[in-house]
């Protein structure tokens, strides 16, 4: 799990992340580098 904090209404927030889950969200749109990046980050 990754804590990341997102910024909701001025109030930031930390949420809990599940890796996996970036890496599906960023290959969703389209951003192979970034998710590439992630998996030789995560790994």
């Amino acid at each position: 799990m990754i804590n990341t904090r997102t910024i909701v209404n001025g109030e930031v927030k930390i949420v809990d992340v599940n890796e996996k889950d970036i890496i599906k969200k960023l290959e969703k749109e389209g951003m192979d580098k970034v998710s590439k990046l992630f998996r030789t980050f995560l790994n």
